[in-house]
């Protein structure tokens, strides 16, 4: 196996393919057989769709959307025309990506969209190592149900939820199927190597925690049965009234612990969204009625230093090729100009190794062995292992 990225602020989308594949090719020494992309959401969808394509017949890829820039081996960019790739040569690997729109039954499209990409990989009914995941933001719970449904629960699923700088709506992702905008694509992952994979939060319980009571959907009504907006308030001492609600709840989210590693409690982060008038907090995860829920509380120093953390997890065995990065938007926005720290950070716990980072509006990992998880404001890494 052999790993590569290169990055271009060309705006043209087919001067900047033709200016990244032939550098992606030299270092790989052949044609890819996958190729990872993280582009900014004011590039042309179409149009960059179609010089992928020319650029990569027959290769199976995968772009999406990012918030504010990205992160590669090079460091941090922020450059509006940002294009980056990640490509893996592994001719005895196997690779399938498929996309569509969600639609009014993500869950089914979902599924669909898994079975084509299972496919694609050549060997539909051999378990792969991992699945690569994007799509719109919503619905990522059903997405991660309809995996594990199809595929036993057994797969690690990875990744995160396309985004833009606004958060506009003007995320999307692009495939061999074409573009999807509120869409669900995913590359099954089966190489030739053994992957690693870390899913971790900078953020630890403050102390108060209480009990979900009410809850439809994503917005929760009531803790220990009072208005939620009011419980958080009061565990938190911000005021909600008349701030931007992102912005003032990214250091002190909701946690819900979902099991342990070693001695630790791990937690999947919620990220309250909005106010709902009569109490309510509308969050960018599903909670469940009758879950714990703890106030949790994080620093940028927590959120500029937890990347190499991350690094540090998916490099262990010491013996790592390259690395897909996803990191939180809402983190992204909260640690502003020390991203380059971040950046940094990588970059030293990897010595050099090619790795593709985004920034997303919810991640989606493994925080405990089985459990495919969907959370806010976490970070994940991917590690592709070389043979010794």
């Amino acid at each position: 196996m052999r790993i590569a990225t290169a990055i271009t602020t060309e705006p043209s989308p087919d001067r900047a393919l033709a200016e990244i594949a032939p550098a992606l090719t030299r270092t790989l020494g052949g044609a890819p057989s996958m190729v990872f992309g993280v582009l900014n959401a004011g590039r042309d969808p179409q149009r960059t769709l179609d010089a992928v394509r020319a650029t990569w017949p027959g290769v199976p890829f995968m772009f999406h959307t990012s918030c504010n820039g990205l992160l590669t081996d090079q460091g941090f960019a922020d450059d509006p025309h940002a294009l980056a790739c990640l490509a893996v040569r592994d001719p005895d690997g196997r690779y399938g990506v498929a996309s569509a729109e969600k639609g009014v039954q993500p869950r089914a499209a979902t599924r669909a969209t898994l079975e084509r990409a299972l496919a694609r990989t050549g060997a539909p009914f051999a378990q792969p190592a991992l699945v690569w995941t994007s799509g719109g933001p919503g619905d990522e719970e059903s997405m991660l149900a309809a995996i594990d449904e199809t595929l036993g629960g057994r797969v690690p699923v990875f990744g995160g939820s396309s985004a833009d700088d606004a958060v506009a709506g003007n995320w999307f992702q692009l495939t061999p199927d074409g573009t999807t905008h509120d869409g669900v694509a995913m590359a099954v992952l089966a190489p030739s190597t053994p992957l690693t994979t870390a899913f971790l939060s900078g953020y630890a319980p403050s102390g108060p925690h209480g009990r979900v009571t009410r809850v439809e959907g994503r917005t929760v009504w009531a803790i220990d049965d009072r208005p939620a907006v009011e419980v958080y308030e009061a565990w938190t001492g911000l005021s909600l009234t008349h701030v931007d609600v992102l912005a003032a709840t990214s250091l002190q989210p909701l946690g819900r612990p979902v099991g342990r590693i070693e001695d630790v409690r791990t937690f999947a982060l919620s990220h309250p969204a909005a106010v709902v008038e009569g109490g309510g907090l509308q969050l960018f995860t599903e909670v469940t009625a009758g879950e714990e829920i703890y106030a949790m509380r994080g620093s940028t120093d927590s959120l500029v230093e937890r990347a190499a953390r991350v690094a540090e997890a998916v490099s262990v065995h010491g013996d790592l090729e390259g690395a897909l990065f996803t990191y939180c938007a809402g983190c992204r926005l909260t640690v502003g100009e020390r991203m380059p720290e971040v950046a940094r950070g990588i970059q030293r716990v990897l010595d050099g190794r090619p790795f593709l980072g985004q920034f997303t509006f919810g991640e989606q990992g493994c925080l405990t062995v089985g459990r495919n998880q969907h959370a806010n404001l976490m970070i994940s890494a991917v590690g592709f292992r070389r043979l010794r």
